[in-house]
């Protein structure tokens, strides 16, 4: 998804910036390849990344679904759609796509089917400007399916809005557990590769050079999520190496207009070391303490009137 390059905010296709009116987003791109040739018709594009095209399919005797479908047929392709096979599989439904079938085309590209998750990305959501209310609702949702995922020994390594699902019932779901790992494995593939795994807004300091990439790297990935569902922008933005240098070296910037606890748990998610951010299941506890705290005062209010 776009950003006004001057203030950061999140832009739909075509979209002009609220705060900046000469700022314009691109319009919606279509996919770089045709569509595949599949053995169920394939009904439009759901996504497009780096690695690979997701395409919505409709069978004719059966409910739609989701294809994931490498654009390389390299070994490299093949090893991480496989990785993000066994981590889909670990993890489970709701808290991600179920797994429905993987294999190799006849071409050569690893594929995946995957349950089709209806709902709203969150980064459209947040573009859309989220309400105090649902943010809570939205950002518990979303710790309770990252505790899932560590629970079963997966460490996402690439949570930003545009891998968040959020259902009509505030459910969250996690897609594209394609830099998935399981805890306790070795990066191999990144040395293979020669990439840095995630996406660099919401990459923790840890991502970024050589130290071990633990559960807590994703904490520090839902905190930037958390900043930027109340401040509509990430906490470090701007050139790649001033994001950088944000993760790296400098404090966050305070939530103006956020909730205490809210800017408490953005402040403790994206300490820069990890072995002193709380795990996932710290925070949600946290969060709904909290929540709690506030029903409990507003019933003593309520029977003091």
């Amino acid at each position: 998804m776009a950003r006004c390059p001057t203030c950061s905010r999140r832009l739909g296709a075509g979209e002009v910036c609220p705060e900046r009116p000469s700022e314009r987003a691109p319009v919606r791109r279509q996919p770089s390849s045709p569509p595949p040739r599949w053995m169920d018709p394939i009904a439009g594009c759901l996504g497009e990344g780096g690695f690979a095209t997701v395409w919505e399919v409709h069978p004719p005797d059966s409910p739609p679904y989701a294809l994931k479908i490498a654009k390389a047929a390299t070994e490299l392709s093949t090893h991480r759609m496989r990785h993000e096979a066994e981590a889909l599989a670990r993890v489970g439904a709701p808290w991600v796509p179920r797994l429905l079938g993987q294999g190799i085309t006849d071409s050569g590209h690893a594929w995946l089917s995957m349950e089709l998750i209806h709902g709203d990305g969150l980064g459209e959501l947040i573009a859309q400007g989220i309400g105090a209310e649902q943010a809570r609702v939205i950002l518990r949702g979303l710790l309770e399916a990252v505790v899932h995922l560590h629970a079963a020994g997966v460490i996402h390594r690439d949570l930003k809005p545009d891998n968040v699902m959020v259902g009509a019932d505030g459910r969250v779901t996690l897609l594209d557990l394609g830099m998935a790992r399981e805890v306790g494995s070795s990066d191999e593939e990144d040395s293979f590769s020669g990439s840095i795994a995630g996406s660099s807004e919401y990459m923790a300091p840890e991502q970024l050079g050589s130290a071990k990439v633990t559960v807590h790297a994703d904490v520090y990935s839902v905190g930037v999520i958390a900043f930027e569902i109340y401040a509509q922008r990430p906490p470090f933005v701007g050139s790649a190496i001033e994001v950088e240098r944000g993760h790296l070296a400098m404090r966050p910037p305070p939530l103006v207009d956020a909730p205490a606890d809210i800017e408490a748990l953005c402040q403790a998610a994206l300490r820069k070391d990890p072995s002193l951010r709380p795990d996932a299941a710290e925070l949600l506890k946290q969060l709904r303490s909290e929540v709690a705290g506030a029903d409990s005062a507003g019933r003593r209010r309520t029977t003091a009137t």
